[in-house]
């Protein structure tokens, strides 16, 4: 049996990043999801490949608060009940349970969404093709 790992291709990393309630509004407005929202509010790059081996699956009111907002994860408690029952990874996914929408975070060993950016696509590969 092969071993797989998550890659995910992700927008530009915000870092404590304010996304504006008029954003947010306009985002909903257009039906536009949150991870579109992250994924294009800095268009710069082309985006990242990042593994992960954890995705944490929350609802829509703490999964917006995770993506636009930079909450203590105290202050999130279903997900904070999820990360802790993870072992607190320091990277991740969380994925929003109503309509699978996904976002990526890196804490850098914080309790709070250090760095974030929208996930734009998702493959598994097997674990000796990431070293």
């Amino acid at each position: 049996m092969t071993a797989t790992i998550s890659i995910a291709l992700v927008g530009d990393l915000i870092k404590k990043g304010f996304i504006s309630d008029s954003t947010v509004a306009a985002a909903r407005a257009h039906g536009h999801k949150p991870s579109r929202v992250l994924a294009t509010y800095y268009p710069d790059g082309d985006g990242e490949h990042h593994p992960v081996t954890c995705q944490i699956l929350v609802p829509r009111d703490e999964y917006e608060d995770l993506a636009y907002n930079l909450p203590d994860f105290l202050d999130v408690p279903i997900f904070h009940l999820a990360w802790q029952q993870s072992a607190r990874p320091t990277t991740f996914i969380v994925t929003c349970m109503d309509d699978g929408d996904k976002i990526f975070i890196d804490t850098q060993g914080y309790d709070y969404a250090r760095y974030r950016g929208g996930v734009m696509d998702t493959e598994e590969v097997p674990v000796d093709s990431c070293a």
